[in-house]
């Protein structure tokens, strides 16, 4: 019985696998015949189109045929005589050749032969070519075109080079957008103005021609600007001191913004004024109100910026110690006071001026330092990691202290305290605290300054830049010293 039922499993399970099969044989079957059936499906419609055209070309010659049988029936009626009733036709000994059509082997043109097959080809494009100009000239203007495509890449090329000029215009008109807030309309100054103090015109032609550069020298000259408007200012009819002079001090403001942007020193000075002026009672008369305003511009003076700097030079000087090497970038009046004081206690150190390829005002801090006998070296800003090597210090200047603690300078200081940084060389910053903004900055572009650049034409440059606090030691001001 064992036997027995061994044998049945090995018939069952052959049978199982046979059926397995037989069915993936029917699978490959099925799917041959779909593959075939579709491969004969495109071939018909291949070769339907190829018959239509066919038939075009057939029955062209078949009129062609039928025009020539025609024109030789006539020919031999012309020739046939009549003999006891019956027509005998004489045979001409030269066969008869179609020249058009399907039966002809070779077919002379300019002394060349061609086969018969390419001319009726050729016949064969041409022909459908014209009957659909009858039916759609549309279709045929489009078969035209797909006839000579020279024409239509050379339409695609101008097309692409049209839409290159554009995409470039855009792109540059973006580009500009990023600095379309720092954009300014140009002041036109006028040499005799109703509105403007002839003081504060020739001071916003200096300031547009950059006679006066640095922040305490554009302070201070608006200052003094702003103490001869004072000084020259007549109240009108029917109106107070007080309100008719900051609305002239107001009016001078904005001619010089339009001259140049004025600076975070100027901007405070201003505000000081202002809050002097809005001190002055009604019951003081005119003379008394601009005594008290000059004698507040006096002191603003006195204390914000020629005390600032002598404290600020007598802290830098137990900085600067012998055989020291100072780098310093720019002309700044703060460094160059506490330079000239360090070499006049005893002190000796070298000096090297850092200077752009713009403006070159480290030229001017050079020519003064060598003048007072100073060892002093002179390069440009690309030559900065040549030099940064030797150097133990490096004393910057600045425009603004933002809130945040970064520094606004002239553009490049950044530049020179990073390289500074990777050097390990402390980088000392001496600022005013009437230098000193309430606004915060992370990058250059919220708050600065566009300036034409002198060494090629039409192109600008941003005025400063900002340094943030990590690449800076100390902030040295006449109150503190600000880690």
């Amino acid at each position: 019985m064992s036997d027995a039922v061994d044998t049945s499993d090995v018939v069952d399970k052959a049978m199982l696998q046979k059926a397995k099969a037989d069915h993936r044989a029917e699978k490959k079957a099925q799917k041959k015949a779909r593959v075939q059936q579709a491969k004969s499906k495109q071939q018909g419609e291949s070769s339907a189109a190829i018959i239509s055209n066919k038939q075009v070309g057939d029955s062209q010659n078949k009129t062609d045929l039928d025009k020539d049988v025609e024109n030789k029936k006539k020919e031999s009626k012309s020739t046939t005589k009549e003999v006891g009733g019956e027509e005998k036709v004489k045979k001409e000994n030269k066969p008869a050749t179609v020249k058009e059509g399907k039966f002809a082997e070779n077919v002379k043109k300019d002394g060349k032969t061609e086969p018969a097959k390419e001319v009726q080809a050729k016949k064969e494009v041409k022909r459908p070519i014209k009957t659909q100009a009858k039916k759609d000239p549309k279709a045929a203007g489009e078969t035209n075109k797909a006839v000579h495509p020279v024409k239509k890449e050379v339409k695609i090329v101008e097309d692409v080079k049209h839409k290159n000029v554009i995409a470039k215009k855009a792109s540059a008109h973006r580009k500009m957008k990023l600095f379309t807030h720092l954009h300014r309309k140009k002041a036109t100054i006028t040499v005799n103005s109703q509105d403007l103090h002839p003081a504060v015109v020739n001071l916003g032609s200096q300031y547009m021609d950059r006679v006066i550069v640095g922040s305490n020298a554009r302070c201070l000259a608006f200052l003094h600007a702003m103490k001869q408007v004072i000084k020259d200012y007549n109240t009108p009819p029917q109106k107070k001191f007080s309100h008719g002079l900051e609305d002239t001090l107001h009016l001078s403001m904005e001619f010089l913004h339009q001259c140049r942007p004025v600076s975070v020193s100027m901007n405070n000075a201003l505000r000081h004024l202002k809050w002097h002026l809005m001190q002055l009672t009604d019951e003081k008369s005119d003379a008394e109100a601009k005594g008290r305003l000059n004698q507040a511009i006096e002191t603003y003076i006195l204390e914000q910026i020629e005390m600032a700097q002598q404290a600020i030079c007598n802290t830098m000087q137990k900085k600067i110690v012998d055989k020291d090497v100072v780098i310093v970038y720019g002309c700044s009046s703060s460094i160059q006071r506490t330079l000239e004081e360090a070499s006049e206690r005893g002190i000796k150190f070298r000096v090297v001026v850092m200077d752009d390829w713009a403006w070159r005002e480290g030229k001017e801090l050079l020519r003064r330092l060598v003048k007072l006998g100073l060892k002093c070296s002179y390069a440009i800003i690309s030559a900065a990691s040549l030099v940064m090597g030797e150097a133990t210090k490096v004393l910057l200047g600045a425009h603004a202290l933002l809130a945040n603690g970064s520094v606004m300078a002239r553009a490049g200081t950044s530049q020179i305290a990073l390289l500074a940084n990777a050097y390990n060389v402390p980088v000392l910053v001496c600022c005013e605290t009437h230098k000193c903004c309430e606004r915060a900055l992370t990058d250059s572009f919220g708050l600065n300054e566009l300036i034409e650049d002198p060494t090629s034409v039409g192109a600008i440059r941003l005025a400063y830049d900002v340094t943030p606090p990590d690449f800076i030691s100390a902030v040295i001001t006449e109150v503190a010293v600000v880690p």
